[in-house]
């Protein structure tokens, strides 16, 4: 997010600076250092993985190809479920593709004047705002995320956003676990007034 940082895997060296990104496996032994001079700052996202015989995903992988850059050439346009607007583009950080075994997280850009109408997830979600601001709505409250800020929606929270802003809204999103391949990741909702 801020500052350099050198990540080290045995005798391969990777450098690190703001919109980089890098996924470690389970098992991958590393380290990281400052760089450049300053202290950096870093999001750093876990997951727990349940213990299974052989070995870990990418663990062969070197260390260069688990590391990217966050770039506007690399989004994509998402036009899924309730979307509003223009929806949102997206860039993936880590999912099975990458060899996560548990978490996909992408960085979304939202539009002005779009978002995602009421919908739910069968896993958690966290939006992090790194930039801009979104109008919120978990449940029945809601509220505006800015940069730097977390929102958590719990798996099966109704919920939606939506950028109400003249600046596009930069987010990284995590699911938690990512739903299995094949399943069904998203419902949309449509609330209506009760029966009397």
């Amino acid at each position: 997010m801020a500052g350099a940082v050198e990540a080290t895997s045995g005798e391969e060296r990777v450098t690190l600076e703001k919109g980089h990104f890098l996924f470690l496996p389970r098992s991958r032994p590393h380290a990281l250092r400052a760089v450049g001079g300053g202290e950096p700052v870093l999001l750093d996202i876990r997951s727990a993985v349940p213990t299974t015989s052989g070995e870990a995903p990418a663990l062969g992988t070197p260390l260069a190809e688990l590391a990217d850059r966050v770039s506007s050439d690399a989004f994509s346009s998402h036009q899924g479920h309730a979307a509003e607007g223009r929806a949102f583009e997206t860039q993936p950080l880590l999912d099975r593709k990458r060899g996560s075994e548990r978490l996909r997280a992408f960085v979304a850009a939202v539009q002005p004047g779009s978002g995602m109408g009421l919908h739910v997830h069968p896993f958690d979600q966290f939006y992090f705002m790194l930039d801009g601001e979104l109008d919120l709505q978990i449940g029945l409250e809601g509220g505006t995320a800015a940069a730097g800020q977390l929102a958590i929606f719990p798996a099966g929270m109704v919920h939606r956003n939506r950028n109400a802003s003249a600046t596009p809204a930069l987010q990284i999103t995590i699911n938690a676990p990512e739903a299995s391949a094949g399943t069904p990741s998203v419902f949309d909702v449509t609330l209506s007034e009760p029966l009397r």
